[in-house]
């Protein structure tokens, strides 16, 4: 396994279309692969990331939506 950066304040994403997600603000970092729907940072219209791998997602975000959503072990480093 490689070197990663110290992380700063990692929490647990659980995507949500009802309920704004702002613990989900920032980068991203996925544990199981898979389709990712997000709201980019600085933007108001969903994105769906087909086949993301597990891993870092190169990508700011302020929200995760649950619809079509299914990468999972989802966190987020602030």
């Amino acid at each position: 396994m490689g070197n990663r950066a110290t992380p700063g304040k990692g929490k647990i994403v659980t995507p949500s279309d009802t309920v704004g997600n702002d613990n989900a603000e920032g980068t991203l970092y996925i544990g199981v692969g898979g389709d990712l729907n997000v709201i980019l940072q600085d933007d108001t219209t969903a994105i769906l990331f087909k086949n993301v791998a597990a891993g870092d997602f190169p990508r700011r975000v302020k929200q995760v939506l649950a619809a079509s959503t299914t990468a999972t072990d989802i966190i987020v480093d602030k």
